[in-house]
């Protein structure tokens, strides 16, 4: 079993909040690189797994917790590979505690899935009253490269998010072939995505708010919805028929969104989110 446990603060530094790393345990093969600071008292920071990727018989166990006004960013730095399991599966669970007046986004990053595998993922987040908390998932349908396009045996992950211990959010993906490719799951498209952002009213108008969705709306490559319409939170869908052109076309979207919510800029393609 592979286990990570951070814990982020904030501390005052010539009158301003900044966010600082407090606590952390790291287990092999996971690793993490330094926080870098992105303005705002925000950081991002890196996850790595130094090893060849999943294996079957592995588990993930993985905790943070965002202390009051803290601000962080969490990505992968690169994809994770799920390698073939003739006869088991792999898992990761992973659980996340923002406290009031605190934010965090986590970024996983793109799964890919090897012939027969096999993967369970469980993430659940309890939020605060004030805490702010986004994620977006990505997973490829197989190394279609390689001609295993919907060749895994299992893709399930499930989200769900509380706040102050009521269910505000669920998510579940259930994906087997041949159903994986059907109609009503991935309809054969290699490329899918899900995110959500719980992160309270915004300011701006409608007139605003809707230069979010347009170039989401008329990207050739994808088919989805951009909408923030439920409760100060807003979601993202997208079924894909290329990977690169799918991952620019949603950051794309992220970064209007983050101009439009006063968020700093933030390079993805940097920290490999």
């Amino acid at each position: 079993m592979s286990r990570l446990e951070l814990t982020f603060r904030q501390r005052d530094v010539q009158g301003r909040g900044q966010t600082y790393l407090a606590e952390q345990y790291v287990g092999s093969p996971l690793k993490i690189l330094r926080p870098f600071e992105i303005g705002g008292g925000r950081v991002v920071l890196q996850l790595l797994n130094v090893g060849p990727g999943v294996m079957q018989g592995d588990r993930y166990d993985l905790s943070v917790r965002v202390q009051s006004g803290a601000k962080v960013v969490l990505v992968n730095q690169s994809a994770t590979k799920l390698h073939t399991m003739p006869s088991g599966s792999a898992c990761q669970n992973v659980t996340v505690h923002v406290e009031w007046g605190a934010e965090l986004e986590y970024y996983p990053g793109l799964v890919i899935p090897y012939r027969d595998a096999d993967f369970i993922q469980r993430t659940e987040v309890h939020l605060e009253e004030g805490a702010r908390f986004g994620t977006l998932e990505r997973f490829s349908m197989g190394r279609t490269a390689h001609g295993e396009g919907f060749s895994f045996r299992r893709l399930s992950s499930r989200l769900r998010i509380y706040r102050d211990d009521t269910l505000v959010y669920g998510d579940g993906l259930e994906l087997s072939p041949p159903k994986a490719a059907q109609v009503g799951a991935t309809d054969k498209y290699p490329y899918l995505a899900a995110g959500v952002w719980l992160w309270g009213e915004r300011s701006e108008s409608k007139e605003e708010r809707e230069t979010v969705r347009p170039s989401f709306a008329e990207a050739s490559l994808v088919h989805g919805a951009f909408d923030d319409s439920f409760g100060g939170g807003l979601y993202l869908r997208c079924l894909g028929t290329d990977g690169l052109e799918q991952t620019q076309q949603i950051e794309e979207v992220l970064r209007e969104w983050r101009a439009t919510s006063s968020l700093p800029a933030l390079r993805f393609a940097r920290f490999g989110g």
